[in-house]
C-alpha cells in the first residue's frame, strides 16, 4: 500500500487526469463503442450530422452543404444548411484518407472531450491551487450520461461545450496574466462554440453583459475591472464574435430559403407555441428522465447544496462573480423558456446548459477553500467527494449499458439497481425497429446491382436521413411526404425515384403501394427492394421434374425404392433433395417454383416441403410449407439474388416412416427483363 502512494505521489497530476479519464472511458465500453454504427436513441439527429460529412466527403463544396434526403428544390436536391458545418467539412477531409469511418468521427469526438477535461482540469488548478480537486471535478464531468453517450454520438452538441470549457480556461489565464491574447482566444471559442450550438453562447452572452457593465460603471468593479479586457478590446472581440455567428446564421437562412429544404430549424422553439398538453408532456418527460440524463439525484443534491451555501454568503462572493454566475443561471431559464419543446426526449439539447453548474461548483470551491479551508483540506469531505465520484462512474456506466442494449430487452440482472424508475422504461423501447435492415443494406443493395447513384424511397423511415445513410443512398423518407397518397409516388418517380424499400409486411397488402410491387429485386433481413421503373419483362417456363424424370437441374437426390405407382420413398430424414434449380441469373427479376403431386404417407407425423437460399457465408432464406396427404400445389416465390447464392429443394419427413409422392411435377417460371 506505501509503495501504491509512493508511485501515485510521482505520478504528475496531468498523467493522472489522462489515467482517470482511460480508465472511465474503458468501463463506459468506449473501445467497443468507437466501431459500432450510430446507436437508435436520436438516430435522426445523428444520421443528420453523418450523412453532411459524407456528402463533404463526396466532394460537396463548404458553403454548399447537402444530406441524402432529397428534400431541397422540389425534391431534385438535398442542399440544406444548419449549424456551421466545420467539423462535418473536416471529418469529410479525414475520410477521403480514411475512407467512410465511423470509428474516426466517433475517436476525434472523446480526444476533443479528453482535451476540453484537460482545460478544465487546468482552469480549477489555477483557481483552486489544488491538484485533487481540480482532477474529481473535471472526471466527475465525464460522469454525466449525457456527456458520455454524445462525446461519441457525432452531434456538436458536446463538442461545443469543449470549446467553451476551452475559452473558459483562456479567460482564467488572461485574468491571471493580462495577456490580451488568451481573451481574444476565449471569444474565438465562444463563437466558434454558439457556430456549433446557438445553446452554446450562453457563456458569450453573460460576458457581454459584464463588459457592459464595466464599461458604463468602471468604478464599480473597482480594482477587479483588470479580470475585463479594456472597452476596445472587449467590444472587438465579442462583435467580431457576433458579427461571425450572425453572418452564418443569416446565410444558412437564405440558402434555406433558396433551396426551399431544411434538415433543422435555426429558432426558437418556445413554450407559447405549446399546447397545455405537450407542455405536461414535456415538463413530465424532464422531471422523469432528462434531469437524471444531465446527472444523477446524488450529484444534484451537492450543487442544491452548494448554491444555498453561495446565496446564503453571496456577500462574500466578489459581486461580479456572484453577478456571472446570476446571469448564467437566468440565461439557462431563459433558453428553457425559449426551447422548452426540447424538454421532450431530447437531452442533447441540455448538453450546453450544464457550463452553469460548472462555474456555479468551481465558484463554490473557490468560497469553501478561501473561507473554510479546514473544510476544504479535510480528508473526509475529500473521501466523500472520491465516492461521489465513483457511485457516478457507476451510475454512468449503468446508464450506458441501458442505452446501448438493442434488439431486444434490457435484462435486469446485468444492471446496477441504480438506475431510476422512467430511465429504464425509456431505454428497453431502445431499437431500430422498421431500420434494423438497413444498417448494414449498402453493401447488399451493391450486390443486387442497385447503383450508388440510384435515389430510393424508404417507407418505414420517419427521420431524415437515418436509412438513406446507413445504406449509402440518396433519396425519400417518410418525413414530409404522404403515403397515402398515390401522387407521392408518381412525384419522387419524376424526382428520380429508382427504388423502393420497406420492412414492415403491411406494405405488401398496402392498396396505394400494393399495385408498384411488380418488380421484386431482392430481400436483405426484412426488408423488400422493388424496382419502380416499369420494362417489358417476358416468362420463361423451365420444367424441372416430371414423374420421376429429371429435366433440368445441377444436382437432384432421391431416396426411393421401387413401387407401382411411384415413386415411393424411404422413411429417411431428407429423402428428396434437388440442388441449384434455374431461378437466377443476369436478367431474372423473380422466378415462381411450382411443385404438385398427391402425396400419401404411411405414418403420422408432418412432412414438410422446404426451400433454402444460402450464400457463401450463411443461409439467406428458408420457406416452408406443409403436406398433407392427397393432392397439392406449393408455390415459392423467388426474389432476384445475387449471383453467390444457391439453393436447396427439399423434403424433411418427420413421420419416421415411408411415403409415396404421385405425379411429382416441378416447374420453375422466371420472370426475365427483356
Amino acid at each position: 500500500m506505501r509503495n501504491l502512494r509512493d508511485i501515485l505521489q510521482r505520478i504528475g497530476p496531468g498523467w493522472k487526469l489522462a489515467l482517470g479519464f482511460v480508465v472511465l472511458f474503458s468501463i463506459y465500453e468506449g473501445g467497443h463503442i468507437l466501431h459500432q454504427r450510430p446507436y437508435p436513441f436520436h438516430l435522426w439527429r445523428q444520421t443528420d450530422c453523418l450523412s453532411l460529412t459524407a456528402n463533404y466527403h463526396a466532394g460537396q463544396p463548404f458553403l454548399q452543404p447537402a444530406i441524402h434526403a432529397q428534400i431541397a428544390d422540389g425534391g431534385e436536391s438535398g442542399l440544406s444548411a444548419g449549424e456551421f458545418p466545420l467539423i462535418y467539412w473536416a471529418m469529410g477531409q479525414v475520410w477521403k484518407l480514411t475512407g467512410p469511418s465511423e470509428f474516426a468521427y466517433r475517436l476525434f469526438g472523446i480526444l476533443l472531450h479528453f482535451l476540453a477535461t484537460w482545460a478544465f482540469f487546468h482552469a480549477l488548478r489555477r483557481i483552486l491551487h489544488s491538484d485533487f480537486w481540480a482532477l474529481t471535478t473535471a472526471l466527475l464531468l465525464y460522469t454525466s450520461p449525457v456527456i458520455v453517450y454524445y462525446s461519441m454520438g457525432f452531434l456538436t452538441d458536446v463538442p461545443a461545450l469543449d470549446l467553451v470549457l476551452i475559452g473558459w480556461y483562456c479567460l482564467v489565464r488572461f485574468g491571471q496574466e493580462q495577456r490580451r491574447r488568451w481573451w481574444v482566444w476565449a471569444m474565438a471559442c465562444f463563437a466558434l462554440a454558439t457556430l456549433l450550438k446557438v445553446s452554446a453562447g450562453i457563456s458569450l452572452v453573460a460576458f457581454m453583459a459584464l463588459l457592459a457593465l464595466a464599461t458604463v460603471a468602471p468604478k464599480a468593479f473597482g480594482d477587479r475591472r483588470r479580470l475585463l479586457p479594456s472597452a476596445g478590446l472587449g467590444w472587438a472581440t465579442i462583435g467580431a464574435a457576433l458579427l461571425a455567428i450572425m453572418a452564418w446564421y443569416l446565410y444558412a437562412e437564405g440558402y434555406n430559403d433558396l433551396h426551399n429544404g431544411r434538415y433543422t430549424f435555426n429558432n426558437i422553439w418556445p413554450i407559447w407555441e405549446m399546447s397545455p398538453e405537450e407542455v405536461r408532456v414535456a415538463w413530465d418527460w424532464a422531471r422523469q428522465v432528462l434531469v437524471f440524463q444531465l446527472f444523477d439525484t446524488t450529484v444534484w443534491v451537492v450543487l442544491g447544496l452548494a448554491l444555498l451555501a453561495l446565496a446564503i454568503h453571496v456577500r462574500r462572493i466578489p459581486w461580479p462573480v456572484a453577478l456571472l454566475n446570476g446571469l448564467l443561471i437566468v440565461g439557462v431559464a431563459l433558453y428553457t423558456v425559449l426551447w422548452f419543446h426540447a424538454l421532450d426526449r431530447h437531452d442533447y439539447y441540455y448538453i450546453n446548459p450544464l457550463i452553469a453548474v460548472l462555474v456555479l461548483w468551481a465558484t463554490f470551491l473557490w468560497w469553501l477553500k478561501r473561507d473554510h479551508p479546514d473544510l476544504f483540506h479535510a480528508r473526509w469531505s475529500k473521501a466523500a467527494f472520491v465516492a461521489l465520484l465513483l457511485f457516478n462512474v457507476a451510475y454512468a456506466a449503468n446508464n450506458m449499458r441501458m442505452r446501448y442494449t438493442v434488439f431486444g430487452p434490457i435484462d435486469k440482472s446485468e444492471l446496477l439497481p441504480i438506475y431510476h424508475e422512467h430511465e429504464f422504461e425509456v431505454w428497453n423501447a431502445n431499437d431500430y425497429y422498421g431500420l434494423r435492415s438497413a444498417l448494414d443494406m449498402g453493401p447488399a443493395l451493391d450486390s443486387l446491382g442497385v447503383p450508388p447513384d440510384a435515389k430510393v424511397i424508404y417507407l418505414d423511415d420517419i427521420t431524415i436521413n437515418g436509412s438513406l445513410y446507413l445504406m449509402g443512398r440518396k433519396g425519400f423518407t417518410n418525413y414530409g411526404n404522404d403515403w397515402s397518397d398515390p401522387g407521392t409516388f408518381e412525384r419522387l418517380k419524376q424526382r428520380g425515384a429508382r427504388y423502393l424499400i420497406f420492412a414492415e409486411d403491411r406494405w405488401l397488402e398496402d392498396p396505394v403501394v400494393a399495385p408498384l410491387l411488380k418488380r421484386l429485386v431482392g430481400r436483405h433481413r426484412w426488408a423488400y427492394v422493388f424496382d419502380l421503373k416499369e420494362v417489358p419483362v417476358r416468362e420463361i417456363r423451365v420444367p424441372v421434374l416430371s414423374d420421376g424424370l429429371v429435366l433440368s437441374a445441377t444436382e437432384v437426390r432421391m431416396d426411393t425404392v421401387p413401387c407401382l405407382p411411384g415413386p415411393c420413398f424411404q422413411g429417411n430424414e431428407f429423402p428428396l433433395e434437388i440442388k441449384d434449380l434455374p431461378t437466377y441469373g443476369a436478367n431474372v427479376l423473380e422466378a415462381r417454383i411450382t411443385v404438385r403431386g398427391h402425396l400419401r404417407r404411411e405414418e403420422e407425423g408432418e412432412l414438410l416441403l422446404m426451400l433454402g437460399e444460402d450464400d457463401q457465408e450463411h443461409q439467406i432464406a428458408l420457406t416452408e410449407n406443409v403436406l398433407t396427404d392427397g393432392p397439392f400445389e406449393v408455390r415459392f416465390s423467388v426474389p432476384r439474388r445475387p449471383p453467390n447464392v444457391h439453393n436447396t429443394l427439399f423434403v424433411w419427413n418427420r413421420t419416421g416412416g415411408p411415403f409415396r409422392l404421385q405425379g411429382l411435377q416441378i416447374e420453375v417460371v422466371r420472370t426475365e427483363a427483356e
